[in-house]
């Protein structure tokens, strides 16, 4: 079985990773290790205490999303989550917040789903004709390919993202991406700055 856990990156900056219930390199990861069903022991230089934190994402888009977070923090199994700025239903997510305080908070950049908070004429390519994010991760990754991704713009659509959730009262405790868009090397460069 596998664990989801985050570690940090730069200042601060939380990031998925993948593992069984250690830190391991990714050449112990794949035919071998799935081939033997055992775990493959890294060496004492390679093992360091990991800090699990169970994070939900798509905090603030729909009251039922938000719901199912606060339950899940209530009940003791959720610990942090992460809030779509752009979501339906942020002031909830808000009240939500103040019900749980244990329940840590970061912001869910997004450049896709929903409207931008920004000018979306300045995230052409990014946004559709009605002037929200495209449903899917195709355009991004075409303009990516193309190396055409309007970095100076997503940059000033993350930092209002994370302005909002800053002026919403939130004390931000990591940051992640939706889809994970965070992680193309250019994005990735964007976050840690931002973070």
């Amino acid at each position: 079985p596998s664990l989801q856990f985050l570690s940090t990156v730069g200042s601060g900056l939380w990031v998925w990773l993948d593992a069984i219930t250690y830190p391991r390199s990714a050449s112990n990861f794949g035919a071998r290790a799935l081939a033997t069903q055992k775990p493959i022991v890294p060496s004492s230089r390679c093992m360091m205490p990991v800090q699990i934190r169970i994070t939900a994402d798509d905090f603030g888009w729909t009251r039922a999303q938000n719901q199912a977070v606060e339950q899940a923090c209530a009940a003791g199994t959720l610990t942090h989550a992460s809030l779509l700025t752009n979501g339906f239903a942020v002031d909830d997510a808000v009240a939500v917040a103040k019900r749980v305080p244990q329940l840590g908070v970061g912001v869910h950049l997004t450049l896709c789903e929903g409207a931008p908070l920004s000018d979306p004429a300045a995230l052409a390519g990014l946004t559709s004709a009605d002037g929200h994010f495209h449903d899917g991760l195709s355009p991004l990754l075409s303009l990516y390919l193309r190396r055409s991704l309007p970095l100076s713009a997503i940059e000033t659509e993350w930092q209002t993202q994370i302005d909002r959730a800053l002026s919403l009262g939130f004390s931000l405790t990591h940051m992640d991406g939706h889809k994970h868009v965070h992680v193309l090397p250019p994005l990735i460069e964007i976050a840690c700055r931002l973070a």
